[in-house]
């Protein structure tokens, strides 16, 4: 059957690494490019079991495809990602610096109401910007709907102290 018949809704996250520009202007692009093969197979290993499908965009983004699956289980995906990122200690420089980090934003649209890749871009150009409004390490889901507000967040833990 055809997959885009079986796909309700399909999930985006634009992963942007924090101080990543920075780095290949004190680093050679050599070393830089060593460090974004590494983030790529951190996250390839990350998203092993889930329905979900890696792209490399430019310099230091990734975006991850997600289909049928809930907003919330996105969105644990989106901190697994952020979280194993920074675990791995790839500092950005000598080892007095901080480690990798990375933003993520991330866009939810049902099949059928489907942007062109211009406006998907976009959108996920937008949520990622939201959440490195909010710092570095945070992760922003933008709003179906133009008028509705997004969320932001720098953990689950934290999403999840905010409902209590």
């Amino acid at each position: 059957e055809n997959l885009e018949l079986l796909t309700q809704r399909i999930s985006f996250l634009k992963i942007d690494l924090d101080g990543f520009k920075k780095f290949n202007q004190f680093n050679s692009y050599t070393c830089g490019d060593k460090v974004l093969e590494k983030v790529a197979e951190i996250l390839t290993a990350e998203l092993s079991k889930d329905n979900a499908k890696l792209f490399r965009m430019t310099s230091a983004n990734f975006v991850v495809m997600m289909f049928d699956v809930t907003e919330w289980a996105v969105l644990t995906v989106a901190e697994r990602l952020k979280c194993a990122i920074s675990q791995q200690n790839l500092g950005l420089g000598d080892e007095s610096t901080e480690p990798l980090t990375a933003c993520i934003g991330v866009v939810h649209k049902a099949a059928h109401t489907m942007l062109s890749e211009d406006e998907l871009l976009q959108k996920m150009g937008s949520a990622v910007q939201q959440a490195k409004l909010q710092g570095s390490n945070t992760i922003y889901v933008m709003p179906e709907e133009s008028s509705a507000k997004g969320e932001c967040f720098e953990s689950l833990d934290d999403a999840n102290n905010d409902s209590s």
